[in-house]
């Protein structure tokens, strides 16, 4: 058994993720909040007034633990 972590953005969660993941007999999953940055540097945001350098970008952390069975069908 191993345990596969992804971050991804919180819209594809329960639209994509979880449901492709439970067509693969994937049932379970461990979700938390992050934030991060990769190619798109992070983002600005308003606050009171002037704009401010965020840095990061909200994510979504998921680990899921496979069996060797799930770990062939990936992909």
């Amino acid at each position: 058994m191993q345990v596969v972590v992804a971050v991804i953005k919180p819209n594809k969660l329960g639209s994509g993720v979880k449901r492709a993941l439970t067509e693969k007999g994937i049932v379970g999953m461990t979700a938390a909040e992050c934030k991060g940055y990769a190619k798109q540097m992070g983002h600005t945001e308003k606050y009171r007034g002037p704009k401010m350098d965020a840095g990061f970008v909200p994510k979504v952390m998921i680990f899921v633990a496979v069996t060797d069975e799930h770990k062939q069908t990936a992909g």
